[in-house]
């Protein structure tokens, strides 16, 4: 919507049936993580259930930026994921954010970060059927958001 359209325009019939919306799904993603010099993935897409998307909190006039928390499945094939994200050292994070037919509509990196925090659910005979997996918290500084159009723009995590 330009700032010259009106609202009668808006609930005109063209305008209704002619304009494309569709939301973002918190579904539809896929993570990578990769060593920054080898490129090579270290943990498969498939096993990243969950990732934050950035966000901050204003503190007296300064924005402070959150950590990343991520949750990863533990499997049995492939394994040791645990000890493969306890031994990560610095690595990438690539998030490509799906439309509805897979089609990538927003990409952002995070080049250079590391874990703040890596913990793995305890090992519980009282628990059935329970999956394991494993909370990270990532620490960052920067992260480039790539649009469809081949534009970028970098966020900063100053402290």
């Amino acid at each position: 919507m330009t700032e010259k359209t009106t609202e009668k325009e808006l609930t005109t019939a063209s305008s209704i049936f002619h304009t494309t919306w569709e939301p973002k799904s918190e579904r539809r993603f896929i993570v990578h993580m990769t060593h920054p010099k080898t490129k090579a993935h270290l943990i498969e897409a498939y096993l990243i259930k969950y990732i934050d998307r950035p966000g901050f909190t204003m503190f007296r006039g300064k924005k402070l930026w959150h950590t990343i928390k991520m949750r990863v499945y533990e499997s049995i094939m492939p394994s040791h994921v645990l000890f493969r994200l306890l031994g990560a050292g610095t690595f990438n994070i690539q998030v490509n954010e799906m439309g509805p037919v897979g089609d990538v509509i927003e990409t952002w990196c995070v080049p250079d970060c590391h874990f703040k925090e890596v913990k793995a659910t305890p090992l519980d005979w009282s628990q059935v059927g329970n999956v394991s997996e494993v909370q990270c918290e990532i620490d960052w500084t920067e992260i480039i958001v790539r649009r469809t159009d081949g534009s970028e723009f970098k966020i900063e995590n100053k402290e």
